[in-house]
């Protein structure tokens, strides 16, 4: 026989003393139909000890797990436009808003501006969650939910020489108004290191 040294050892796991206390009074406020199989009353019983155990049942909402309710929050597009054409402004580039149909060939949408760098046009868009429950591009497949960063992922890859913008639909409005006016300086630092 030859001995080997045991690779992974585990320390044992003792129960807390409040477990035994909690697991008493589990045990003693069970429904007394489940007296008549001891087994099965108790397999009930610590289904249910460990699945309501950290959930929280707060006020008309129901359970709710501990987990607060996350409510998205949107830019809408005169306020992200705003901000576009405003850091676009702070750059020398002078937006211009509702610009019409692009140049761009099989368009089928407006895109919502344009701006002039020298002699060239650069197609604006902001795809704001409106614009995806709208389905507003029709030259883009949409699934079952459509997220505004997929979508202007999707829309640069069809129109690479546009700048595509996008809602990141966040649960704090001036974190999405900072990342907008982000995304507006980081194309911009983008297009100054073409020239």
């Amino acid at each position: 026989m030859e001995l080997k040294p045991v690779a992974h050892t585990q320390k044992p796991k003792y129960p807390h003393k409040y477990e035994i206390d909690v697991n008493k009074v589990l045990l003693e406020n069970r429904p007394k139909a489940w007296f008549a199989k001891p087994i099965v009353g108790l397999a009930l019983s610590a289904v249910m000890a460990a699945g309501l155990a950290g959930w929280d049942c707060s006020g008309d909402s129901g359970i709710t797990g501990g987990i607060d309710e996350w409510v998205p929050v949107y830019v809408s597009d005169a306020d992200a436009l705003t901000i576009i054409a405003d850091e676009l402004s702070k750059s020398g580039f002078g937006f211009v808003s509702g610009a019409g149909e692009s140049d761009a060939e099989d368009n089928d949408f407006d895109f919502d501006g344009y701006f002039l760098n020298g002699e060239n046009k650069i197609d604006v868009e902001y795809v704001s969650q409106e614009d995806c429950e709208a389905q507003k591009y029709p030259v883009l497949t949409y699934q079952n939910y459509c997220y505004p960063q997929n979508t202007a992922t999707q829309l640069k890859e069809l129109y690479p020489d546009a700048a595509v913008f996008y809602d990141p639909v966040t649960e704090w409005q001036e974190g999405s108004e900072e990342h907008i006016r982000n995304q507006v300086l980081d194309f911009i630092e983008w297009l100054l290191g073409m020239e």
